[in-house]
Formats: structure tokens, C-alpha cells, sequence
């Protein structure tokens, strides 16, 4: 789970069959914001019961997350606090530093997480013998639940050493502006670059093979995936679901990584903002379906102006797909993966 909101996934867990309720893994993706917030909110809750003398809500066994701490900055700490200082230089100034705020937010709340998971007793990426989770250091590469299991195929170190370098070239390229005054880059910082440290996990089912991608580049999920044998080096791999990476975002997508990887279920999590999904990422998508002679099921979980484009420009009837869109009375979007149907 990731970017999710906790008033809408409580009730859900509540609604759930059998008595206490038990999350075998809690999985926030990378250091963004919209990633974490809504798990900050969750184990708030959780915090929130234990002081008023209540049952825990929800049983959280495993909380697998990559700190920046311990995946990107040194053990000094450099990276934050030279961003954390160019943030308030900037402030300070009345510049409205929002992009290397936000990117700034996300590593402090990914390390408020990983304290609040402590002080709750929950293990921090405990599968993985406690170490940040990468495909070459994942300890045990397969982790089972129920009748599937999950392997580990990104990041790898090479993504996190690429990360590391972007974030130093980007502190190198505005220090010494920000150190004589020029603190207006801060408004421009790129709010992307923490995404190349996504977890990435691939599902071998009994109804077929899954892919969650977190916010992850297409063209690291298929370096990954190829890595750890599941892809053939220039080939595809049909999959069962795709939860589309980076909400839908065409900056994260080819057409050719929907044509190697088609699938039968297409997720996009977004809401609209920053115009995601894109319009351009779902034509891919149903272009490439189209091509191949595929009819794919398109799941939304809310309405967007982009889509209001895709059944005009591109009508379900007409193209071979079909669309279906979160209501929005439902705390979440449910997908069999036997019969694909949505609730």
C-alpha cells in the first residue's frame, strides 16, 4: 500500500470478514509525500488507540521502506541538510521554494515514519533482515503470501547510486548561487528525482503474474525485471494487472514498455492533479492493446479530465477496452483477479 488515506482505508480493513485485522506488509514505495502521508495517518491511529487504553485497529506485522538515510545520504547525513538548509535560505528570502519543499518533506516524513514504526513495536523491512530493500541485497528474494509470491525487482543499487548522484549534482549546480543570494532555484527543483528509488514488486499468482510499481521509471522496472529473470533480455512477459507507475504520469512511460508487457488489468491510482493521468500515457496504453489485438480493462480510482478524453478520442466500443472508475462512496477499488471483476 502507498498514498493511500487512512479515513478511507479504515473503514474498508473494518468491513473485511474474520475478527482482528492484520496487515502482513505495510509497503510505501519510496520518500514522496503522497506516498507516506496517508500511512503516517494510519499509524497515528494506531498510536491514538494504545493511549486511549483500546485494541489495536489494525495488526501491522511488517513495514518494508527504503529510508533516505539509509539508501541515499551518507552517515553523515550531508544530502538532507544541505537540502533542508537551501529550503529555509530560500524561505528566509520569501521565495516560494514549493518543488525542494516537497521533495524536502517527503525525506522528513519517511524518517517520521520509520520512528513512529519503532516507538509501535513495528518491524522496519524485518523480511529483508532489517536492511533498505533492493533487488541485490533482497536476503529472501521470494515472499509468499497466500497462493502467490512476491519478488523484489526494483530499485537496484545501481538506481540508488544514479539517485545519489542526481541529488549531488543538483546541490552542486545551485550552492553556489544560493550561497550569493540567487535562492530562486529552489523553485524549480525537480520533485521527480526521489522516484527513481521506488520498491518495485513482481506477483507470480495463481491467476496470473502482477506488477506494483510505486512511482518507478519503465525503463528501470524492465532493467529490473530482466535482472531477476522474469523478463527475457528484448522480450515481454504477459501480466495479469500493472498498477500503472507515477499515477499515470507519461514521464515514466514508453509505449514500448506497455507493448512488452501487456496486460489484461491496467490500475492507474490519480486523482487529476498535475493533469495525471496523463492523456497521452492512456493512449499508449489502449494503442498498444489495440495493435496487438488485446481488449484490456482500463481501472481508474477517480474521474479525471484526461478520461473524459479517452472516451472521446479513444471510445471503449470502438477500441477494444473498457473502463471502469472507482466510485466514489467505495473506500477503495477491489479487483478479483480470477474473474477480474471490480468492486
Amino acid at each position: 500500500m502507498a498514498g493511500i488515506c487512512a479515513k478511507r482505508l479504515m473503514p474498508y480493513l473494518m468491513d473485511l470478514p474474520g475478527g482482528r485485522k492484520m496487515l502482513e506488509a505495510v509497503i510505501v514505495s519510496h520518500v514522496d509525500a503522497d506516498h507516506i502521508t496517508g500511512i503516517l495517518d494510519l499509524f497515528a491511529e494506531v498510536e491514538r488507540a494504545r493511549a486511549d487504553g483500546e485494541a489495536d485497529p489494525v495488526a501491522i506485522a511488517d513495514l518494508w521502506h527504503n529510508g533516505f538515510g539509509s539508501t541515499i545520504d551518507d552517515a553523515r547525513g550531508s544530502l538532507f541538510a544541505n537540502i533542508q538548509a537551501m529550503v529555509s535560505q530560500a524561505g528566509r528570502a520569501g521565495v516560494a521554494a514549493a518543488n525542494g519543499s516537497i521533495a524536502m518533506l517527503g525525506i522528513a516524513e519517511g524518517a517520521k515514519l520509520q520512528r513512529m514504526a519503532t516507538k509501535l513495536g513495528i518491524p522496519l523491512n524485518g523480511f529483508f533482515g532489517g536492511g533498505p530493500i533492493v533487488v541485490e541485497g533482497a536476503t529472501r528474494p521470494a515472499w509468499p503470501f497466500g497462493n502467490a509470491s512476491f519478488a523484489i525487482v526494483g530499485p537496484t543499487r545501481e538506481n540508488l547510486d544514479e539517485l545519489r548522484r542526481e541529488w549531488v549534482a543538483w546541490i552542486e549546480r545551485h550552492v553556489d548561487g544560493f550561497e550569493m543570494g540567487d535562492v530562486t532555484a529552489m523553485a524549480n527543483a525537480d520533485t521527480s528525482v526521489p522516484n527513481l528509488s521506488s520498491i518495485v514488486l513482481f506477483g507470480e499468482t495463481a491467476d496470473g503474474d502482477v506488477l506494483l510499481t510505486g512511482d518507478a521509471r519503465g525503463d528501470h522496472i524492465l532493467q529490473g525485471l530482466e535482472r531477476t529473470g522474469f523478463l527475457a533480455a528484448d522480450g515481454t512477459r504477459q501480466l495479469r494487472l500493472l498498477k500503472v507507475q507515477h499515477h499515470g504520469s507519461d514521464r515514466n512511460a514508453t509505449r514500448e514498455f506497455f507493448e512488452r508487457l501487456p496486460a489484461d488489468i491496467y490500475l492507474v491510482s490519480a486523482n487529476g492533479r498535475h493533469d495525471n493521468p496523463d492523456t497521452a500515457l492512456l493512449a499508449m496504453i489502449v494503442d498498444a492493446a489495440e495493435a496487438a489485438g488485446r481488449h484490456p480493462h482500463v481501472v481508474v480510482t477517480n474521474e479525471a479530465p484526461s478520461l473524459d478524453w479517452l472516451r472521446q478520442n479513444r471510445p471503449p466500443a470502438q477500441h477494444g477496452y473498457t473502463l471502469s472508475v472507482r466510485k466514489e462512496s467505495g473506500h477503495a477499488v477491489v479487483i478479483d483477479l480470477a474473474t477480474g471483476a471490480v468492486a
